[in-house]
């Protein structure tokens, strides 16, 4: 399948959309792409941080994560490097 947006921006929108629904909750990378967090608030999804350790080359802490996981999480967003 191909699908289409108007840029990152919309692309972005798409996925969350697609991926959670209002209540639920979404991981992102700490640091991260501010965009993801500010598109999933806009739908009233919860963004939960997860942390990336620099001293390890900015490896996913995912003892961190583990713990932000609940039975709200929709998704967890790995991206590396953090940008779209």
């Amino acid at each position: 399948d191909v699908v289409m947006a108007s840029g990152c921006s919309g692309a972005v929108e798409m996925a969350i959309g697609v991926l959670c629904s209002e209540g639920q909750n979404i991981l992102l990378p700490r640091p991260g792409f501010c965009l993801y967090n500010t598109v999933a608030g806009s739908r009233n999804i919860e963004t939960r941080l997860y942390n990336l350790v620099a001293e390890r080359n900015w490896e996913v802490d995912i003892a961190h994560m583990e713990s932000l996981i609940d039975q709200n999480t929709a998704a967890i967003l790995i991206n590396n490097p953090s940008n779209p």
